[in-house]
């Protein structure tokens, strides 16, 4: 989301449930992956704060040891 608009809504979703908020749907996807084997964050809680018509999320997840992020890789190593 860039530009002005997403400027002022920086982080904020529009709410259309709880089902459907970001971190639980994010929860259950790395639920998803890591019980069948995935090598994923093991995803530990997900929260969402409501406000007016909007929402922001959360989601805890496990730390990955020795894990490193695409930026990084992308450095040491030529496409």
């Amino acid at each position: 989301r860039g530009g002005l608009f997403g400027r002022l809504i920086r982080d904020h979703y529009l709410f259309l449930g709880w089902e459907r908020t970001r971190g639980v749907q994010e929860l259950l996807v790395l639920n998803h992956l890591h019980r069948h084997g995935v090598n994923v964050p093991r995803p530990i809680a997900a929260r969402a704060v409501k406000r007016l018509f909007c929402y922001q999320a959360d989601i805890l997840v496990e730390r990955v040891s020795e894990a490193n992020d695409l930026v990084t890789v992308l450095k040491k190593n030529v496409l």
